[in-house]
């Protein structure tokens, strides 16, 4: 049963709002811990309006950096209005936060975090995630691209995207695979699926499409078109 350490910083909104969470995540079997030391999971609310409330929660993410190196497995995380105005920033500063969700999709969390918990999959060997993400702009699929990556240490992250008719693709891949697989290549082979075009280096690469109706058929297929390669 995976566990859950959860801090609100801000307002009593917030604390509303994170009890609301903490349900949902209970609900779908999760463990709420005293302690994010005891954590699999590790969300930090806070509020943008009041200053000491920001600061105070990127202070103790920040602090949390030694222990996203010694337990890699962990997911952290930022909830509520601080996340949903600065998420591509937060994922660029703090490279091992995995999860940015602004107070219009809290109702997504569970969702969220059980794709991550439990999206990484072996391939002969080599650790992939696939996944399709919600509310995020390019940058921000970039970064958590790049978070992923970091985390699994070896692997090829692959995170599609459907929003206002368009979808977007992006590939990551880890130095020491891609003698092996690039980046660039794998996008270009699923762009063409969703009805648009891609390319990139090989470690790291991005494309788009039309086809939004297509985007779960395409993710579903990256494990197959990675198998021969690896």
């Amino acid at each position: 049963m995976p566990k859950f350490f959860l801090k609100t910083y801000g307002c009593q909104m917030n604390e509303r709002d994170s009890e609301q969470v903490a349900h949902s995540l209970m609900a779908r079997g999760y463990e709420r811990v005293g302690h994010e030391s005891e954590a699999d999971v590790v969300l930090l609310n806070t509020c943008s309006v009041r200053d000491m409330a920001d600061q105070k929660a990127l202070g103790k993410m920040g602090m949390l950096g030694r222990m996203a190196k010694e337990r890699p497995h962990v997911v952290f995380g930022f909830l509520g209005c601080m996340a949903q105005a600065r998420g591509a920033e937060l994922l660029k500063n703090l490279p091992y936060v995995d999860l940015v969700v602004g107070t219009q999709k809290f109702h997504r969390v569970p969702d969220y975090l059980d794709e991550l918990v439990a999206k990484a999959q072996t391939i002969k060997g080599t650790k992939v995630v696939v996944g399709q993400v919600e509310g995020l702009d390019r940058d921000g699929i970039r970064q958590l691209v790049d978070s992923l990556r970091q985390k699994l240490g070896s692997g090829v992250v692959v995170l599609g995207q459907a929003e206002d008719g368009k979808v977007a693709l992006i590939a990551g891949v880890t130095k020491d695979l891609t003698p092996k697989i690039h980046a660039g290549k794998v996008i270009q082979t699923l762009a063409k699926q969703v009805n648009g075009r891609g390319g990139g280096r090989p470690d790291l690469a991005e494309g788009g499409g039309e086809d939004t109706s297509a985007l779960n058929s395409t993710l579903g297929g990256v494990p197959t078109l990675l198998e021969p390669l690896l």
